[in-house]
């Protein structure tokens, strides 16, 4: 996982059919608040959902965006499934309801004015995005998670848990050994985010496993004394492109080759 540096250019769909229909849940959960939210001696089965729209925030416009911006890559896991794969768009705070820690049932409403904001969607491969991540956003402090949009401005009290992309560095708290993620420096936040996002489920690991493998040998025949000066240039030039943020598992990469030759 790596920083994600969005567009600041807004897909006109989220600016004007986004902000209608964020106005509507906004009014929804003002005229309606107790039939959508959580409380005690409640089922989940009783609360009203939120009418949320997939073909705004899902538009191809909204993906083709996201695309670019994360280089045709999962915001987690940084493979490059587009291939076969439509992948889903992520709300990083869930917009229809928050599996807290230790908690089996759901706790509604999530984040529902933010279904449809920018800054809030990614790009996320199936796996990671409907087997780990899904609702997933444990707070250092609970008590103080926002639940209603007239409080959005306390959004800065809250402490998140989990990495977000979208906001800060993963490489401070994710390294790895070989193909491997661990947290760094025994971060909690590192380790949080590696199984809340299935960073080290086995066929990741075994995809970047073989790709580091091809690097490696790459890498170990520059002591070659044979490999002609072009050849080494190409290989060089390899190396570096696969650290780049355009490429598949760059922070895999960076972690294993912190240092090449210059020449």
């Amino acid at each position: 996982m790596i920083q994600i540096y969005k567009s600041e250019v807004v897909p006109a769909v989220l600016q004007n059919e986004g902000k209608a229909a964020t106005q509507t849940i906004c009014d929804l959960m003002t005229q309606r608040p107790d039939s959508l939210c959580s409380g005690k001696g409640k089922s989940t089965k009783s609360i009203q959902r939120m009418p949320f729209d997939a073909s705004i925030y899902g538009h191809k416009s909204v993906k083709d965006q996201l695309i670019a911006d994360q280089h045709g890559k999962c915001c987690f896991c940084e493979s490059k499934f587009r291939a076969t794969s439509a992948g889903d768009v992520e709300h990083a705070r869930p917009k229809g309801a928050v599996l807290k820690p230790g908690e089996k049932s759901l706790t509604f409403p999530g984040y529902y004015w933010l279904a449809y904001e920018w800054r809030n969607l990614l790009l996320a491969c199936e796996n990671c995005n409907r087997r780990f991540k899904r609702n997933h956003y444990p707070l250092m402090d609970e008590s103080v998670r926002v639940r209603h949009h007239v409080d959005h401005p306390l959004l800065a009290l809250e402490i998140p848990l989990l990495i977000n992309p979208l906001e800060e560095d993963a490489q401070q708290y994710i390294t790895f050994e070989d193909e491997v993620p661990k947290p760094k420096d025994q971060s909690h936040r590192g380790e949080l985010s590696i199984a809340c996002y299935g960073l080290c489920r086995k066929p990741l690991n075994d995809a970047r496993a073989e790709y580091l493998e091809i690097l490696k040998l790459l890498y170990e025949s520059l002591d070659f004394e044979d490999v002609n000066s072009d050849f080494r240039r190409r290989i060089l030039d390899r190396l570096n492109a696969a650290m780049l943020p355009t490429a598949p598992y760059s922070a895999m990469i960076r972690a294993n080759f912190p240092v090449l030759p210059t020449k």
